[in-house]
């Protein structure tokens, strides 16, 4: 090797080892900060979800903007958590070509409508939830601002599956009846801190994968002492996900588990199998104590079932448009072309019926074959 690239490869390694050395200069201040903004928008994003729903679209998108400023700004952000991400470049690629599949039908189809392509929105969800997450997971920093934010959040989280235990046990909803305000006879189906089940059941379940996977790489990434606070968030959240009944939310977490497997290895794939197994159990005990879970669960087998006909009703009917227009025809457009396409499978016209009742559905026939399956 010619000694002028000798030299040249010294420089450049002594470049990095300073750039290395200046960033960690840079820790305390920096984890600080990062503690504190992430901190602060995962106990919002926690109120806002539980408390009010329809303010998780501006939370996803402030937590989502604070988490790229502080990549952008950070070095510690770069060196301690930018690391964990840099080495799962297909995700991004994933998401960044999902994102024009998504866009591609609303410039190619004359009649989508092009605010629909605000949807979008939803891609940023998982980031807003992880990045923010797993930043503070693999922190190093000690500050009082993060425990606290911690309590909040636990704290949020806690009221919300106590509510949810009442309801499911005694068929009472003390919150709603503590604030003054009309509690809808769901059984013993668990709202919460929510008025209705199913959206109390998709939090819930998303709190539960933030916090498995934060307790993974929490004891993975050697802060041992720190897994137990996402180990009781997942925990609290997955009896919750049991007693809102929520059938949707159950068949989520079973296809989230089968597929989360295969992106592991070692030993964090085994404690991830025994955790599961043991969620499969507690699951699976609810079930056989009652009587009332036990029928929900069966009723998603049952095609005569008034609920699951009108789904596969409305699951041929979309069907029929992604045949037509494999490409999609972008998202929340379908409810235009609904009419024509129950008269190609014979079945009679809803018109209160529009969205699918079903993500994988609406994607596929919103960004065609390709979105679906990014």
């Amino acid at each position: 090797m010619p000694c002028g690239s000798e030299q040249g490869s010294v420089e450049l390694e002594t470049r990095e080892a300073r750039a290395m050395q200046d960033a960690m200069a840079l820790s305390p201040l920096n984890t600080k900060r990062m503690e504190s903004v992430l901190g602060g928008a995962s106990v919002v994003l926690v109120a806002a979800m539980l408390l009010g729903p329809s303010m998780t679209y501006l939370v996803h998108l402030a937590a989502f903007l604070a988490a790229c400023r502080l990549l952008v700004t950070s070095a510690d952000w770069r060196l301690r958590t930018g690391a964990y991400f840099s080495s799962s470049r297909g995700i991004w690629i994933i998401t960044g070509l999902f994102s024009l599949a998504f866009l591609f039908p609303f410039f190619t189809v004359d009649f989508a409508n092009a605010a629909d392509a605000s949807e979008l929105k939803w891609v940023l969800v998982w980031s807003a939830l992880f990045v923010p997450c797993a930043a503070i997971y693999r922190s190093e920093g000690k500050g009082s601002l993060i425990r606290r934010c911690y309590l909040a959040a636990l704290l949020i989280i806690f009221l919300s599956v106590v509510n949810g235990a009442v309801q499911f046990l005694l068929l009472v909803n003390p919150m709603r009846e503590l604030l003054g305000e009309e509690v809808y006879d769901y059984g013993r189906r668990a709202t919460g801190l929510l008025r209705n089940p199913i959206p109390f059941g998709h939090v819930m379940g998303a709190f539960f994968w933030v916090a498995g996977a934060g307790a993974l790489v929490a004891w993975t990434g050697g802060r041992k002492r720190f897994v137990l606070t996402p180990v009781m968030v997942a925990v609290g959240a997955f009896a919750a996900v049991l007693m809102s009944e929520t059938r949707g939310v159950w068949l989520a977490i079973a296809v989230v588990t089968v597929l989360s497997v295969p992106l592991l290895k070692g030993r964090a794939r085994n404690i991830w199998l025994g955790c599961l197994g043991a969620a499969c159990l507690a699951g699976l005990c609810l079930v056989a104590a009652s009587s009332e879970t036990q029928a929900r669960l069966l009723s998603a087998f049952d095609k005569g079932e008034t609920s699951n006909r009108l789904r596969l009703e409305l699951w041929q009917a979309n069907f029929e448009i992604l045949k037509d227009y494999p490409f999609g025809i972008g998202y929340n457009t379908n409810d235009q072309l609904m009419g024509a396409a129950f008269d190609e499978v014979g079945i009679k016209y809803r018109p209160w019926v529009g969205h699918s009742h079903n993500e994988f559905v609406e994607v596929a026939v919103g960004s065609g074959w390709l979105g679906l399956g990014l």
